[in-house]
């Protein structure tokens, strides 16, 4: 589980499933996307734009990601 773009790649490379802690898996197809607007973003950023941070953590998010990473648990066992 993690929010880091790039550790998720890495984790997707070795055939690991990988969680955002907003409870949407990474996928090889989203992982791209994902990785180019972060450089956009990056390259923004250094050209002295301002650029927004994330919006705070609602509660349907909260339930969301526990029902998934429950989903997860179980598929392990």
């Amino acid at each position: 589980m993690t929010g880091d773009y790039g550790l998720a790649a890495l984790g997707l490379e070795k055939q690991c499933i990988v969680m955002h802690h907003t409870g949407f898996f990474f996928s090889k197809e989203s992982i791209d996307r994902l990785l180019m607007q972060r450089h956009e973003g990056a390259m923004r950023r250094k050209s002295g734009q301002r650029t927004k941070g994330p919006k705070p953590f609602t509660s349907e998010e909260r339930e969301h990601f526990r029902i998934q990473l429950e989903k997860v648990l179980i598929g392990l066992e």
